[in-house]
């Protein structure tokens, strides 16, 4: 069976953003005189944003409230997904390619609704999108399908017809448990064994979103309008 949605995670899978949460996080260890290793991004990328604060804030012992801490994070961030941050290279085309063959598609993010809602509608692209599903709204988080499963019911579509696209590889075997379809997406800033494991277990790993579209994979994967089902 050919897939006939696609769910897309944001950061570092439609948008070249994690270089922007290790100059973030940087800036912020600096200002709340806190040492940050970088274990701790790879350690809550699957985190939804008070999830991840509350984890900093009792991991360094921070004064702050949570509150206070996610709207510092937020504020911050915002300046650079409304200015500078960009979809990948061969996204547009790949959303573009989905939409003239009808393929229904959502957005599932840990990210902050404001700063998913600002970058795609810079980017042109906000109106592609059937729904937006925030694992923050849904108060779960990426270890589990939930937030694919709650995308693929808002789309009416069931699980094993929903591809999911990820630069992570925390959700690939709740995913593939649902008989959803799980594209890895190849990210400068992921750790080598996160890719081999995309590479060992997912459908596909996307190395690039034009070759991904060039080389047949697509039509290979995906339901074309008109095709005989």
């Amino acid at each position: 069976m050919k897939f006939k949605a696609a769910i897309f995670d944001l950061d570092g899978t439609l948008i070249d953003s994690t270089w922007v949460w290790y100059a973030m996080m940087k800036d912020f260890c600096k200002e709340y005189k806190v040492d940050l290793e970088l274990i701790c991004l790879k350690d809550t990328v699957h985190m939804p944003p008070t999830e991840f604060v509350k984890f900093i804030k009792e991991r360094y012992g921070l004064k702050q409230s949570v509150e206070e801490i996610k709207n510092k994070i937020g504020e911050t961030a915002y300046r650079f997904y409304s200015t500078e941050v960009n979809l990948k290279k061969g996204a547009r085309n790949l959303l573009n390619l989905m939409k003239e063959n009808s393929i229904k598609m959502a957005i599932a993010t840990s990210c902050f609704v404001e700063l998913t809602e600002v970058v795609l509608k810079k980017c042109g692209v906000y109106d592609m999108f059937s729904c937006f599903l925030y694992s923050e709204e849904l108060n779960t988080n990426k270890r589990t399908a939930d937030l694919y499963m709650a995308a693929a019911n808002k789309l009416g579509f069931k699980y094993e017809e929903c591809a999911v696209f990820e630069d992570i590889s925390i959700p690939l075997n709740a995913v593939r448990a649902c008989d959803m379809g799980y594209f890895g997406v190849a990210d400068e800033r992921r750790e080598q064994e996160v890719k081999d494991e995309l590479k060992l277990k997912a459908d596909y790993y996307i190395e690039d979103y034009d070759e991904f579209i060039e080389n047949g994979s697509f039509k290979k994967f995906f339901h074309l309008k008109g095709e005989v089902v």
